[in-house]
């Protein structure tokens, strides 16, 4: 009742959208199945010109918190499916808040990166400078919660290529504390 109310008054009041994902988490009563629900919905708004569907990624990266894999979750298909329709989203929209931005340009590569969508991460990268500036590659970090940039840069040099060596160096990153 409450979220309703708050996104009745503002569409993309991102507190509401905050502690909603944190209220669904399993430790507070709620459920990963939930928090999915709550994600696709958000993507499902289709509302490109706001941060909605942008809550897909965040609540997708709260659930891969909750999981022992965490880099796996990304990589399941209906998750991978969904990160290509909001980067997609984003992209093409005409209206979108984050068009030609460049660190959300980043950030939805980092995200298909990690949803194994290598060739659309590549095809962004491509068409930017990839010399990023220490705020985007803390952005980065920040979302996936990576200490390294390799992955990304992996991604912008080799498009689908890659798909084996990121395969073993995420290997060897879930194997390592």
């Amino acid at each position: 009742l409450w979220f309703d109310r708050a996104v009745a008054a503002q569409v993309d009041y991102l507190p509401a959208y905050k502690s909603l994902i944190w209220a669904l988490r399993p430790r507070w009563g709620g459920s990963q199945r939930e928090m999915f629900n709550f994600a696709l919905e958000c993507l499902e708004t289709g509302r490109f010109d706001t941060i909605v569907p942008l809550q897909y990624l965040i609540a997708c990266r709260s659930i891969a918190q909750e999981e022992k894999n965490k880099y796996g979750f990304f990589k399941r298909a209906q998750v991978s499916a969904g990160i290509l329709d909001l980067s997609r989203g984003y992209m093409d929209s005409v209206n979108a808040t984050f068009k030609g931005h460049n660190g959300a340009k980043l950030l939805f590569a980092a995200a298909n990166v990690h949803a194994g969508n290598y060739e659309f991460a590549h095809s962004i990268l491509s068409r930017m400078d990839y010399t990023f500036p220490q705020p985007r590659l803390n952005l980065y970090t920040r979302i996936f919660k990576r200490e390294n940039y390799s992955f990304i840069t992996l991604a912008a040099r080799y498009g689908s290529e890659i798909s084996d060596r990121v395969a073993r160096a995420e290997a060897v990153a879930e194997s390592d504390p």
